[in-house]
């Protein structure tokens, strides 16, 4: 513990700085039409650095396919269903039915997050999200 506390001297993740970002990110998931923020919105009980969403008629799959294409990194499930390819039972106890919870995206802030990558994120999804749900567009997912 005190080699612990000696290499990290501070929190690993200042709850000052990513807060306001993830608050931030919430905030423009919520202007999306289809774009489902999961999680409680009061921020004291929910982790901080982490915002899920889903987009009911899509998959998380074409979603982190076209995201990566962007240069967003993001996961899909709950952090504790990572690598199955079945909906998370997390998720699905939070009420998200199968086709909801198949089309979930989780975010991750981290130290060096900043609010640039946040308005990439919100200025690339819309068009992300069009292109997996239109199989018509031009470049689809």
């Amino acid at each position: 513990a005190e080699a612990i506390v000696r290499f990290l001297p501070l929190p690993p993740f200042s709850h000052n700085s990513i807060s306001p970002l993830a608050e931030r990110l919430i905030s423009g998931l919520d202007a999306i039409a289809p774009v489902s923020f999961l999680g409680a919105r009061d921020p004291s009980v929910r982790l901080f650095n982490t915002v899920s969403f889903f987009v009911e008629g899509s998959d998380s799959i074409s979603l982190l396919g076209a995201l990566d294409l962007e240069g967003i990194c993001a996961s899909s499930g709950s952090a504790c269903s990572s690598g199955s390819v079945n909906p998370s039972h997390v998720v699905r106890a939070m009420g998200v039915n199968e086709n909801g919870a198949n089309s979930l995206v989780r975010l991750s802030l981290g130290r060096d997050s900043s609010s640039i990558e946040i308005d990439s994120v919100l200025d690339v999804l819309p068009r992300v999200i069009d292109r997996c749900l239109n199989p018509s567009s031009p470049v689809n997912c």
